[in-house]
């Protein structure tokens, strides 16, 4: 008798997405088992809820379907890709939250963009920062790329 061969071999996944794009629903079951444990531990270490977390992963199999259809097997790994779907889904997720603080901070990460800390009106010396509005500076104007102010964060 054989050994069973393990869900993380590369060949597996690669077929499986490849029937994806076809519409086999067996291969989009075997993603499922495969990426859901990890896709729903990526997420809840973004949203930090379980629930949440179970729901944006549910979400994210549920429009695997068509979303599949944009992977490119050459761009990235396909653990890869779907953990940055996963990532976009949880900060979707958080971004539609009524905290608008938050909100502003995602919504930069998103855009690559850095937040600034606004200053309390004593540490305040410009007079020209409005108290309360965010303070938003691109990471080109800090000499950074956007790939080192994001580690930064």
């Amino acid at each position: 008798m054989g050994q069973p061969i393990p869900v993380q071999h590369p060949e597996l996944v690669t077929l499986a997405v490849a029937r994806a794009k076809e519409g086999d629903t067996n291969a989009l079951h075997f993603l499922y088992v495969r990426f859901a444990d990890d896709v729903c531990a990526y997420v809840n270490s973004i949203v930090s809820d379980l629930d949440e977390s179970t729901e944006i992963t549910q979400k994210v199999f549920r429009n695997l379907m068509t979303a599949i259809q944009r992977y490119e097997p050459r761009a990235v790994p396909f653990a890869a890709w779907i953990l940055r779907v996963a990532r976009n889904a949880a900060l979707d997720h958080l971004v539609a939250r009524d905290d608008a603080q938050l909100r502003q901070v995602l919504l930069c990460l998103k855009d690559r963009r850095l937040p600034l800390p606004i200053p309390s009106p004593n540490e305040a010396g410009d007079g020209d920062r409005t108290h309360g509005e965010p303070t938003v500076v691109s990471a080109e104007l800090l000499g950074q790329s956007d790939d080192d102010a994001l580690r930064a964060t």
